[in-house]
């Protein structure tokens, strides 16, 4: 009998055990509260699709739902060999099929997963956002606007009033012409030096374009910026087109020498900006670049003027721009705003330089768009204006 009670003793243990080894481990709830902490905004647009993005506190399922209709809207989400995603607190998730010029309805929505099995999935909390609009961008559109800034470098004094001048108009694209902060070293601080502000004033209805400059390079979240922007190919430098404009954004990178001492010796931009020029020289090339009305060129660093790695970047990228006959240049970098007449000798296109660094120094650009003309206006940070250019279409 005590044998026999024994053995059944026994067996009970090991079905215990056996429970143990293969039941589902039960993870608590992060007892941090899931909250949206920026976004949404709006990147990568183009005539037939647009990146919605938002960062959330806690890693989430997350999804878009989006239509015309705002009370009829569908799910989307992305997925990667046929998985969606559920472990990142960075969302990016890509409409497309959308019809060019079309305005649509968003919001967003992200869901906790606690434990995740073969049969079963615990949800924690899931939020959601109000419903915001966007318009996709259309090759056919006869007139739009854009604006840019510079070297911010985390300013909020200059950035606040930039955009709220900027926003006191309709604007279809803003770019950001690099040094957005000194050097990036966290999440919270590209949320708090630029995402939450371009949220605040703009990025919800209106997508933004962030080209690199060379403050973008430097700093333990160099590497991860890209992360948090969606761009063509997972690139800092590509084109895109809008109504009558090919816009072409390139990257300057860094303005110190490859190996040098402040570098670390962690940077290879040499090469970096050699398969950039192979690109560039393929891109000119292009029919749509070809085609278009006008072409406009984005860099940071204003390579004609600027000492730095001006003349290998000039070098490497100033006889295709010329060969490509662009428009316009439009940089940044000296903080001071500047004009360039062509010049027959070494550049054949007129070259702006945003300024920024100070209230003082700031500016901001506007450029109004149309079949026959760009017309360009430079302000200060009251609003008050610097300079009017009007460059016609070329014949």
């Amino acid at each position: 009998m005590k044998r026999s009670i024994s053995l059944f003793i026994l067996l009970i243990i090991e079905l215990n055990l056996l429970l143990v080894v293969h039941a589902a481990p039960v993870v608590p709830s992060s007892t941090t509260q899931l909250e949206i902490t920026s976004g949404p905004y709006l990147q990568r647009a183009d005539a037939s699709s647009m990146t919605v993005m938002w960062i959330t506190s806690k890693k989430c399922l997350s999804w878009v739902e989006v239509g015309i209709d705002k009370n009829q809207l569908e799910k989307t989400t992305n997925s990667s060999n046929g998985l969606t995603e559920i472990n990142n607190n960075i969302h990016k998730i890509r409409l497309t099929n959308l019809t060019p010029g079309q305005r649509y309805f968003y919001r967003i929505v992200s869901k906790e997963i606690v434990s995740l099995t073969a049969d079963d999935i615990l949800y924690g909390e899931e939020i959601s956002s109000e419903i915001y609009e966007f318009e996709t961008l259309n090759l056919d559109k006869q007139e739009f606007s854009f604006v840019v800034l510079a070297d911010i470098h985390q300013n909020m004094d200059i950035l606040d009033p930039l955009l709220e001048q900027a926003t006191s108009k309709n604007f279809d694209l803003l770019f950001y012409n690099g040094d957005m902060a000194d050097y990036f070293y966290s999440e919270e601080q590209i949320c708090h030096d630029v995402l939450n502000p371009s949220v605040t004033h703009f990025a919800n209805y209106t997508p933004f374009v962030w080209v690199r400059g060379n403050h973008e390079c430097q700093g333990s979240y160099a590497r991860k910026i890209i992360n948090y922007i969606d761009t063509w190919d997972y690139e800092y430098y590509y084109s895109f087109d809008h109504g009558p404009v090919h816009f072409l954004v390139l990257d300057t990178a860094e303005a110190r020498q490859d190996f040098e001492e402040k570098n670390g010796a962690i940077g290879r931009f040499e090469p970096y900006r050699t398969l950039e020029a192979e690109w560039l020289n393929r891109e000119i090339n292009t029919d749509n670049f070809k085609n278009a009305k006008f072409r406009i060129a984005f860099c940071h660093i204003p390579f004609y003027i600027s000492g730095d790695t001006g003349p290998e970047i000039e070098e490497k990228f100033g006889p295709l721009l010329n060969d490509g006959k662009i428009d316009l240049l439009i940089c940044g970098h000296t903080h001071n705003f500047t004009y360039l007449e062509p010049n027959p000798d070494r550049y054949n296109f007129p070259v702006i330089v945003v300024g920024g660094g100070t209230a003082g120094s700031c500016t901001l650009m506007r450029v109004d768009a149309s079949n026959n003309e760009l017309v360009i206006e430079m302000t200060n940070i009251n609003g008050e204006l610097l300079k009017k250019v009007v460059i016609p279409v070329k014949e």
